[in-house]
């Protein structure tokens, strides 16, 4: 598995990727639940548990990025309880669907999965294709 991005742009946004569990403490007592990860949509900063693996890292990443979707088009005030259950299915589903399908990627991307590869290997993190 590669290395967690530093950014994820999410609409106009670009959102810093951390891994912090001081922040995800702090995200799980106020919501008083046991977080993995929290998104802080004013701050612009998404952050992870140092403790998950690899594959619960990135399913937690694309739930905390789902979320993101979702703020910016004001539907999380719309689903009030619900809105953990869906961002949690669409999180495990869509990851799923990415990773049995890279064949689907390379054509949703136009390519740029492999545009973002030869990126990471010469670290051209803010350019575009």
């Amino acid at each position: 598995m590669t290395n967690i991005p530093d950014t994820v742009v999410i609409g106009p946004y670009r959102y810093r990727v951390v891994v912090d569990q001081a922040v995800v403490d702090a995200a799980s007592r106020e919501a008083e639940a046991h977080l993995c990860g929290s998104a802080d949509h004013i701050g612009q900063t998404i952050s992870l548990s140092p403790k998950l693996g690899p594959d619960a890292r990135a399913e937690v990443l694309l739930h905390e990025c789902i979320h993101g979707i979702f703020e910016q088009a004001s539907i999380e005030r719309g689903l009030k309880g619900d809105v953990e259950r869906v961002v949690e299915v669409l999180g495990y589903g869509v990851l799923d669907l990415l990773r049995r399908n890279p064949e689907l990627v390379a054509y949703l991307t136009d390519g740029q999965a492999e545009w973002a590869a030869e990126c990471r290997e010469f670290g051209c993190h803010d350019a575009t294709p």
